[in-house]
């Protein structure tokens, strides 16, 4: 491939990322997207790259370079490189790490021979392509991954991309997140949640966290969900396996292990993603850990804290009025909510007359 091909693709990839990027992208457009991405392993692997060198030019400074790399028809590469791509995703919506930053960079000047013509543009990618992804208190935000997988994460949420040759993995720092996966026959799919692991070759379903609770359900195809055995109440080196369907659902804890597998509507699963939170007999520290992901002032637990934390709520709320969900609470269990303080909410037993 000469310099003008290798500038033409870089173009189109830059395109595409712009598309993706507007806030009424249409599922046409995502279509046309992923079927663009299939057309050509070389297509999958500028979009990779495109995506990770980018940001690392944004974090890096000239300092990083020494000057036996900065030779004239490199930084010209360069130059040309980042120029096409100048506008593309800002700081504030994908943050990849420092360190990643640096071995992106690393790779780009290994795979700077791929864009000359002296290496095939197949070449496996030897160093892994890391993200970090966040958002921030009420939002819900989607995002499409390297693979052309489409992500959404939850309100108050971060996640971390880790894609390889042979391998791609979302670790779930917080909150959660809803997968709509691009199937990949070589390169399976997982997501992490502390040591909850559900792997998938091409489907959609989501993922949560909240209170020591790790929860998945399938909304369509099948995943397979590994957790540590739990052995009088440690975890040990051994891995339970559960293999999920369309509709089913399952969560663990690291005290108790995996829970029964449970029989969910699919068009339940990632509902949150419109602000809506179901319950079906969770903890109320796992529905106020929630709850927290959308309110501004902190929601805690006073007084009683062990017992008040394991009652369990039923129904459907919006994330939006979470003083409705504090209302229904109070009206069922016998607990008061104290707002005395602006800076926090006060959740504890309510006193007897």
């Amino acid at each position: 491939m000469d310099t003008l091909d290798t500038r033409q693709l870089l173009e189109i990839t830059h395109d595409w990322i712009l598309k993706l990027e507007e806030p009424d992208v249409t599922d046409e457009t995502r279509a046309q997207f992923h079927a663009w991405l299939k057309e050509s392993p070389q297509h999958r692997d500028v979009y990779d790259q495109a995506i990770t060198l980018r940001e690392a030019f944004n974090d890096l400074s000239s300092d990083d370079f020494s000057a036996a790399n900065l030779d004239p028809t490199l930084a010209e590469r360069v130059t040309a490189f980042t120029d096409t791509l100048t506008s593309y995703w800002s700081s504030t919506q994908v943050r990849i790490a420092t360190g990643a930053a640096i071995a992106a960079a690393a790779l780009f000047v290994v795979a700077l021979p791929q864009f000359s013509g002296r290496q095939s543009p197949t070449a496996p990618i030897e160093a892994p392509i890391i993200a970090r992804f966040e958002t921030d208190i009420g939002e819900n935000r989607s995002f499409t991954l390297a693979d052309g997988t489409e992500m959404t994460l939850g309100a108050a949420s971060k996640a971390r991309s880790v894609y390889s040759s042979d391998k791609r993995i979302v670790e779930l720092l917080s909150g959660s997140v809803f997968v709509d996966v691009e199937r990949d026959e070589a390169r399976p799919f997982s997501v992490k949640s502390g040591d909850l692991t559900a792997t998938a070759l091409g489907t959609s379903f989501d993922v949560r966290q909240a209170s020591g609770v790790h929860r998945v359900s399938v909304a369509e195809g099948k995943v397979q969900v590994s957790f540590p055995l739990v052995l009088n109440g440690e975890a040990s080196t051994m891995a339970t396996r559960k293999q999920l369907e369309t509709g089913q659902a399952i969560a663990a804890t690291d005290a108790n292990g995996f829970k029964q597998v449970t029989s969910v509507d699919p068009t339940d699963i990632g509902v949150w993603r419109q602000d809506q939170l179901i319950y079906e007999g969770a903890t109320l520290d796992e529905v106020f850990a929630d709850a927290n992901r959308y309110s501004s002032a902190p929601i805690i637990i006073k007084d009683d804290a062990e017992q008040i934390s394991s009652l369990q709520l039923r129904g459907v709320f919006h994330g939006k009025d979470i003083d409705q969900l504090l209302r229904t609470v109070a009206r069922i269990h016998a607990i008061e909510i104290d707002r005395s303080d602006d800076a926090r909410i006060v959740v504890r037993k309510k006193v007897q007359d």
